[in-house]
C-alpha cells in the first residue's frame, strides 16, 4: 500500500486512513467466519499428555526463553541501533531513498551494493512509520524487526495450540525461541526473519485450510496473500511462492485428484495475483537486472552444473551448516528436544502422513532443492557465497520446519469445522 500512495510527510493522513479502511475491510470477514477444529473421533489429537509438574517446568522453560531472547533482542538493538550491514547497507538505506526521495526513490539503483533489485516490503514499512512520525527514527527499523521476530514465535505457537496440542505448542516455542540466530537475526534488521514469518504463515493458512472438512476458500485466499507478501519480502520469497504450487500440484496429481486441485489453486491465486501484479510491475518497471541472474549464461551455468566439486562443496556446506545451525543450539539444543518429543508421542498406528503435513514438507523440499542450485550456478565466488548467506536462508524455513515437524504426529485429526 506504501509503494502506490507513497508521498512526502504531509500526505501521512490520507495513507493513514486508506490503510485503516482497508484492514477494516479485510477483517469482517474473519470475524464473521472463522473455522474451528474437530478432533479426531478415532484417536485423541494429541498422544503426548504432559503432567501438571511436567507442563509448570516446560511453561517455566518457555518464559525464562522468551525473556532471554528479548533481553538479548534489545541489548543487540542498543548495541547496533542501525542494525548489521544488509540492514543499514540495504533495508533501512532503500527506506530513506523512499522516504526521502518521493518520485526519485530509485535514484539510488546504481549502487551495487543496495541491491535495487530486492522488493520493498521491509523499507515501506520502514518508511511508512517514518511518514507517520513525519522524521527519521532508529526506532521505526527495530520496531519492524521486533514485530516480526517475536510474531513468527507467536503465529508458531498459537497454530499449534488452536488445535489444542498445547504440549507441542509450549516444546516448538522453546525450539524458536532457544535458536540464538533468530533474535540475532532479528535485531540485525535482516529481511530474513519477516520472509521466515510469511513462509511459516501461508504453510500455516495452506495446512488449515486441507485439514477442514469442506474446502475452506477464506483461508487458501489468506495463505495467496502471505505467499505473496513472502515474493515482496526478498527475491527468495518468489521461489518459495513458486515451491509452494509446485508442491501442491505434485500432491494432487499424486493422488489424482484434480478437481481438488483447481478448488484449492483457484482461491490461492486470488490472493496471489494483487501483489504479484506490483510485484511484476517493479521487477520490469523501476528494479536493475539481478546479480545472479545477470551473471548467468547457458554455457556458464552448464559447467557450473556438471563441476562435482561444486556440488561436494555446496553439499558440505549444507551438512556443516545443519550442525551447527543456531549456533550451540543446533549442536546439542534442537535435536536433544526433537528425539524426546518423536520417542514420548509416536504411535505407529495413529500417524500417518495426511495432506496438512505433506505439502508443508514438500515446499521446505523444495526450497531447499532451490537454495542448493542457486548455489551450484552462483557466479559469485562459492565459498564466499556459502559462508555469506546460507545460515540466513535456513533461517528463513526454520520455523516452517519445527511448525511441519510437529504437525507430522497431529495428521490424524479428522478436520476442522467452518
Amino acid at each position: 500500500m506504501f509503494f502506490i500512495f507513497w508521498g512526502p510527510p504531509s500526505g501521512k493522513l490520507n495513507l493513514l486512513w486508506i490503510e485503516v479502511a482497508l484492514l477494516g475491510g479485510l477483517s469482517v470477514p474473519l470475524l464473521l467466519k472463522h473455522p474451528r477444529y474437530v478432533a479426531s473421533k478415532q484417536a485423541p489429537v494429541n498422544n503426548w499428555h504432559m503432567n501438571s509438574l511436567c507442563r509448570r517446568i516446560v511453561t517455566i522453560a518457555v518464559l525464562v526463553a522468551l525473556a532471554a531472547a528479548t533481553i538479548d533482542f534489545a541489548v543487540m538493538s542498543l548495541e547496533y541501533p542501525h542494525g548489521y550491514w544488509d540492514a543499514w547497507a540495504i533495508w533501512n538505506m532503500r527506506a530513506r531513498f523512499l522516504f526521502r526521495g518521493g518520485y526519485h526513490w530509485t535514484d539510488g539503483s546504481w549502487v551495487y551494493w543496495l541491491h535495487a533489485d530486492y522488493p520493498v516490503l521491509i523499507p515501506g514499512a520502514i518508511a511508512r512509520v517514518w511518514t507517520y512520525v513525519g522524521q527519521e527514527t532508529v526506532l521505526a527499523p527495530q520496531l519492524v524487526a521486533a514485530i516480526f521476530t517475536f510474531a513468527t514465535v507467536g503465529l508458531i505457537c498459537s497454530s499449534l495450540a488452536i488445535q489444542g496440542r498445547s504440549a507441542e505448542a509450549y516444546v516448538a516455542g522453546l525450539l524458536v525461541l532457544g535458536t540464538p540466530s533468530l533474535a540475532i537475526q532479528g535485531a540485525s534488521q535482516y529481511a530474513d526473519v519477516p520472509l521466515g514469518f510469511f513462509i511459516l504463515a501461508t504453510l500455516v493458512l495452506f495446512s488449515f485450510a486441507l485439514l477442514t472438512l469442506t474446502t475452506n476458500n477464506f483461508l487458501l485466499v489468506l495463505a495467496g496473500v502471505t505467499a505473496s507478501f513472502a515474493a515482496w519480502t526478498k527475491n527468495e520469497g518468489i521461489l518459495f511462492l513458486v515451491a509452494v504450487i509446485i508442491a501442491h500440484f505434485g500432491y494432487r496429481v499424486a493422488r489424482r485428484d484434480w478437481g481438488q486441485y483447481w478448488s484449492e489453486l483457484i482461491p490461492f491465486i486470488f490472493g496471489v495475483v494483487p501483489q504479484l501484479m506490483l510485484l511484476i510491475c517493479f521487477k520490469f518497471r523501476f528494479a536493475p537486472t539481478n546479480d545472479i541472474i545477470s551473471g548467468q549464461g547457458l554455457h556458464e551455468t552448464i559447467e557450473r552444473v556438471l563441476d562435482p566439486s561444486r556440488h561436494a562443496t555446496v553439499a558440505i556446506g549444507f551438512g556443516k551448516e545443519a550442525v551447527l545451525f543456531g549456533g550451540w543450539s543446533g549442536l546439542f539444543y534442537v535435536p536433544l528436544i526433537m528425539v524426546l518429543y518423536l520417542l514420548l508421542s509416536y504411535d505407529s498406528a495413529e500417524r500417518r502422513f495426511g495432506q496438512a503435513v505433506a505439502i508443508p514438507a514438500a515446499t521446505l523440499f523444495t526450497m531447499v532443492l532451490g537454495y542448493y542450485f542457486v548455489y551450484v550456478t552462483t557466479p559469485h565466488d562459492l565459498a564466499w557465497h556459502l559462508g555469506t548467506s546460507l545460515s540466513r536462508l535456513l533461517m528463513q524455513l526454520w520455523p516452517s520446519f519445527v511448525f511441519t515437524f510437529f504437525m507430522f504426529p497431529s495428521s490424524t485429526m479428522e478436520g476442522i469445522k467452518d
